[in-house]
C-alpha cells in the first residue's frame, strides 16, 4: 500500500480502516455508526491530516434524513478538514446520485469554530453558519440545529 501511496504522491489512495497506517494519507471508516468508536476513530484519523470518508452502510437507496440523523451527527461532532460521510449500498444499478442525496447535504454548515467539547456523555460542536450539534454518547443519539430553521 505505501508503494502505491507512493506513486501517486498526494493523490489519494483510500484505504480501509488505514486509520494509523502510516504512509496512506486517505482511509474509509467502513460501516460508520453513530457511536462513541466511530466518533473515535474519526477524529483519530483526521487528527492527523487525513482524508477520512465515513460510510454508513445502508440499504438502497440510502435512509431518510431522518433516520441518519444520528449518524450524520456523529459525523460532525468528529470530522476534520478532509473528512466526507457517505451513505448507501456500494453500488445499485437501480438508484442515481439524486437517490442517495440528502436535504441535509444542502444545508448551511460552515467551517467549524474549533474541536468538539465534552461535557459528561455529551459532545458539542458549533459551525460557522451557527449550526450547532450535539451527541450524546450514552444514548448514541444526535441532534442537529441548522442554522436558519426553527
Amino acid at each position: 500500500m505505501q508503494k502505491f501511496q507512493q506513486l501517486l504522491k498526494r493523490g489519494p489512495l483510500v484505504a480501509n480502516h488505514a486509520y494509523g497506517m502510516p504512509g496512506i494519507n486517505a482511509a474509509m471508516i467502513e460501516g460508520f455508526s453513530a457511536d462513541k468508536e466511530s466518533i473515535a476513530e474519526l477524529m483519530f484519523t483526521a487528527d492527523r491530516g487525513k482524508l477520512v470518508e465515513a460510510h454508513v452502510r445502508g440499504i438502497a437507496p440510502c435512509p431518510t434524513d431522518e433516520s441518519i440523523q444520528d449518524h450524520l451527527a456523529a459525523f460532525l461532532i468528529g470530522a476534520g478538514e478532509f473528512s466526507y460521510f457517505g451513505c448507501g449500498p456500494w453500488y445499485s444499478a437501480a438508484t442515481s446520485i439524486s437517490d442517495q442525496w440528502k436535504e441535509s447535504y444542502d444545508k448551511p454548515l460552515g467551517k467549524p469554530l474549533g474541536a468538539a467539547s465534552k461535557e459528561g456523555n455529551v459532545y458539542t460542536r458549533t459551525f460557522a453558519s451557527g449550526t450547532v450539534v450535539h451527541f450524546d454518547v450514552s444514548t448514541n443519539k444526535g441532534t442537529i440545529h441548522w442554522a436558519g430553521s426553527k
